[in-house]
């Protein structure tokens, strides 16, 4: 054994003794730092006689030479000048005075495992943190979770010293840790270094394989609120009504009958308790859609109970299924889980990362450039090559920076205009806080925003086969794209669908005061004052489609081709109509217009007509959307902060219309668009034929 002047640390060990002389603890040195009582053992050196002090985990400051031992001690253990204690001892956080420093890593394709150390269940988190290359992990779990209140942070012992870090990692790893066997883990608030800003972006680089090799991913919801076995039960319920009542009889009149009383059976105090369980902050945070997404295998933790995460998916998207609204004011959270767990199936593997972003807007991130850097994880994010990804996180670039680089290298490599859709401006003058272009998705705005019309590659055209010509002049915000003018806004409906007043169980039923209702009188007011040549059934037919876009939203309508789609939209809103629409009077009369008769609907080989299809996609059209009327007689959905006087322009390139305002000699991008008639190419015949002109439009 070679001397090296120097304590020795033996991590991880609980020894039985400590063994040093009075002299020593009395004099200067270790112990008059230490204590000599947090001390454990003291060893002889087998090559110079000399006797070291080994300590679990000694911090940096108690690396002290041999030098300080005055002379040999004494090897009788039965001395009592140099018997300090004879009892079993573990250390607690008040022994490591240091805080941890992270070693710098390796090199690109490293990352940090936490070794979790045995201990019991109110016992210091204590653990190591151990080198691992990205290519060759071993088998470790996943930690994902909330970091909280920035202030809520703990303590735990790492290797030589401590380390804060927040709380629900403490909770998560005080439930998972063994009492005899370590545990090999990944939690980004212990295994990243947080102070460090390049290797903050370097790991959020690698944190998609991160959870993509873990063995499991837990899932840690928090501390049980001491119901969270009666949210489970539910969970259990739904599965069993979903086994009980086949797909196909759900929608006849004895499957709803039977969906009914089974739901009927579950208490109250059990839907009570799934509401609070789905309304966790854990279900809107934008990291867990990669952790989860990516995870082989995930079991859901909240407080001692655990349910593998799979059960409360099927569970989650069964109820957004159920066509009944009685509970459904307090079962908001089952969209945030229906959502994460859509966007890493393998089909939207095949569409643009724009609509990932756009599907990520509504979770929570307190550094909004998060809310590009979370999901880069994802397949879509990569570039044509498959290599890298469309941008790297690097967080010493601003908000605004980011959020630019982004949109311009998803054009380029795309070649298309697909980000302009994801445009939203939450003021009329279209200026918002640290933005530096209209034409540039901020992708930080999450409240009450607009469904992308071209979300769910719903077929629309607008352009036909045209490709795109877009420039980015350099040391400029412009985008320069070539496209034409085609109608211009004449009048527009108030913006109904506000959150302020947009009833959760959808747009009400009943009598004159529908939405629908009311939009629809308007609507063909505007033509009758325009002296348009259509015929009342043309604008009924029109104003049908157009106040849901189509249907774009919904797979009951989204996979038929537009002919198909046109006629069983009809069906349902003629359903939807004769339901809710039709004033009592007009029930007494026998009067339902637009009721199926007047529209001339072609049934054969349709479904049967559901009113509650028809509601679930208007909702989601007129989300912070207007309905509008333009000066050549065209009925469109606009973006809320459109005014009378804004522009209709197709793009080359786009899939939908795009509504610009002038700004001087240039445009503002206001938002994209729907207008009836021009969804699969009419436009561009137009043009053709010499109608309409095109130009470059220079947008800032």
């Amino acid at each position: 054994m070679e001397c090296t002047g120097r304590l020795s640390t033996e991590k991880g060990l609980v020894l039985e003794a400590v063994y040093v002389r009075a002299e020593y603890h009395e004099g200067q040195g270790l112990l008059a730092t230490l204590g000599y009582h947090q001390l454990l053992k003291v060893s002889i050196c087998l090559s110079c006689q000399s006797k070291r002090i080994s300590a679990p985990a000694l911090p940096y400051s108690f690396n002290k030479t041999m030098a300080h031992l005055k002379r040999p001690l004494s090897e009788d253990p039965e001395d009592p000048e140099e018997v300090i204690s004879v009892k079993r001892w573990q250390p607690s956080i008040s022994t490591f005075q240091e805080r941890y420093r992270h070693s710098p890593l390796p090199n690109e394709t490293s990352i940090r495992l936490l070794r979790l150390l045995p201990g019991e269940r109110n016992s210091d988190i204590r653990c190591r943190l151990e080198f691992a290359d990205i290519n060759n992990l071993p088998k470790f779990g996943g930690i994902s979770y909330t970091w909280g209140d920035p202030a809520d942070k703990e303590k735990i012992i790492c290797d030589e010293g401590y380390l804060f870090v927040p709380s629900n990692l403490v909770d998560a790893l005080r439930v998972l840790r063994k009492e005899k066997d370590a545990l090999l883990l990944w939690g980004d608030a212990a295994c990243i270094d947080q102070s460090n800003v390049s290797e903050r972006g370097h790991q959020v680089n690698l944190m998609g394989k991160v959870f993509a090799g873990a063995e499991r991913v837990h899932i840690w919801l928090g501390q049980s609120d001491g119901d969270a076995e009666e949210a489970f039960g539910c969970i259990h319920d739904i599965l069993e009504i979903d086994e009980s009542v086949p797909c196909g009889s759900r929608d006849t009149v004895e499957g709803t009958k039977a969906l009914e009383a089974y739901f009927g059976n579950i208490p109250s105090t059990r839907w009570n308790a799934f509401a609070r369980l789905t309304a966790r902050p854990w279900f809107t945070r934008i990291w867990v859609i990669q952790e989860v997404g990516l995870a082989p295998e995930a079991t859901v933790m909240c407080g001692e109970l655990e349910i593998n995460w799979n059960l409360l998916v099927k569970a989650s998207r069964f109820i957004e299924c159920w066509p009944f609204e009685e509970r459904s004011d307090f079962l908001d959270g089952v969209g945030y889980i229906g959502d994460i767990s859509r966007i890493y199936e393998r089909r939207s593997y095949e569409i643009s990362f724009i609509y990932i972003l756009d599907r990520g807007r509504e979770q929570n991130s307190s550094d909004p450039r998060d809310k590009v850097f979370a999901l880069l994880g994802h397949p879509s994010a990569k570039r044509k090559s498959g290599k890298v990804t469309i941008v790297q996180a690097d967080y010493s670039k601003a908000k605004a920076e980011v959020y630019q680089e982004l949109a311009v290298e998803l054009m380029r490599d795309h070649g298309n205009l697909y980000p302009l859709s994801a445009v939203v401006h939450l003021s009329v003058d279209l200026t918002e806080e640290n933005a530096t272009a209209s034409w540039v998705p901020q992708w930080d705005f999450t409240h009450y925003l607009p469904h992308m019309l071209t979300r769910n590659q719903n077929g629309f055209r607008a352009t036909a086969s045209t490709n795109p010509t877009f420039l980015f002049p350099s040391s400029s915000n412009i985008l320069q794209v070539e496209g034409f003018i085609f109608d211009t806004v004449l009048c527009q409906a108030e913006e109904i669908l506000t959150v302020n007043h947009i009833p959760k169980q959808g747009i009400p039923s009943g009598g004159s005061g529908n939405y629908i209702r009311v939009l629809y009188d308007m609507a063909i007011g505007w033509q009758d004052s325009s002296n348009s040549d259509k015929t009342a059934n043309d604008s009924k037919r029109i104003l049908a489609l157009t106040l849901a876009a189509e249907g774009s939203h919904l797979s009951r309508y989204r996979e038929l081709d537009p002919d198909q789609r046109a006629r069983l939209l009809l069906a349902d809103f003629a359903e939807y109509w004769i339901q809710n629409c039709a004033t009592n009077n007009e029930r007494a009369n026998g009067i339902l217009n637009p009721g199926i008769d007047s529209l001339s609907i072609d049934f054969e080989g349709l479904p049967p007509p559901s009113a509650h299809s028809y509601r679930s996609v208007a909702i989601r059209a007129l989300k912070r959307r207007r309905l509008f009327y333009s000066k050549k007689g065209y009925f469109g959905l606009g973006p809320a902060v459109m005014q009378p006087g804004d522009i209709v322009c197709v793009l080359f390139g786009a899939q939908v219309p795009f509504i610009l305002r002038r700004k001087d000699s240039r445009y503002q991008l206001v938002g994209e668009s729907y207008v009836h008639g021009i969804m699969y190419g009419e436009a561009i015949k137009m043009l053709e034929d010499g109608e309409l002109e095109k130009q470059i439009f220079s947008i800032c």
